[in-house]
């Protein structure tokens, strides 16, 4: 149940005639929300969880989310989910997210993994994510994708994307620069990727 001071929120729906209750935290960060039928009983919309709860961190980060049918029951969204948890970043970014069942346990969903990590530069950005079963262990996503890596020309810009299996061999790329995509398709081996196309980025640069 979520603690703290006690304060709500009601949003009309003007596409549904429902109201959308808030519940909020000491800092009016949302914890709950909730979906009322006109006698303020809570229901199931079209779409969606009737009552979504969240855990925060101290930082108001949200590191855990549930949602629930109208009975209480665990509702599942369309991937095979009913909750997951989060890990965050000393930046605030989110670095793992685990999908859970109606129990909290691990659950794989309809993309092929069960949790996912990622990794970032001393800029914020996103360098590389990687997808992981129940069990801890690598996992691809339907695609055959385990894990990828984005290396960027400047600031914003992705200049390649490279595409890896569970068993960390390449399988395949994206890139903006015919040199960085030659790199790619030439390189058989991890190290060797990675070496070609860091010469080849600085090149481009």
């Amino acid at each position: 149940e979520p603690t703290g001071k006690i304060g709500t929120l009601i949003k009309s729906s003007p596409a549904l005639p429902l109201n959308l209750r808030e519940t909020l935290d000491t800092s009016g960060q949302t914890i709950r929300s909730e979906w009322l039928d006109a006698n303020d009983r809570l229901t199931d919309p079209p779409q969606g969880a009737a009552r979504t709860d969240q855990k925060r961190n101290a930082k108001g980060n949200v590191v855990e989310v549930q949602y629930f049918r109208a009975d209480g029951q665990p509702f599942y969204q369309p991937d095979g989910y009913a909750g997951y948890r989060q890990e965050i970043s000393p930046r605030g970014l989110v670095s793992r997210r685990t999908y859970t069942n109606g129990n909290g346990a691990p659950v794989t969903t309809a993309q092929g993994y069960a949790s996912l990590s990622v990794t970032f530069d001393q800029r914020g950005r996103e360098i590389s994510q990687s997808y992981f079963g129940t069990d801890g262990l690598p996992a691809e996503k339907n695609n055959g994708v385990s894990s990828f890596r984005t290396h960027y020309s400047d600031l914003r810009t992705r200049a390649a994307q490279l595409f890896f299996n569970s068993k960390g061999d390449f399988i395949g790329y994206f890139s903006v620069y015919k040199d960085i995509q030659k790199a790619a398709y030439e390189a058989g081996d991890r190290d060797q990727l990675t070496q070609s196309l860091s010469a080849s980025l600085e090149a481009a640069e």
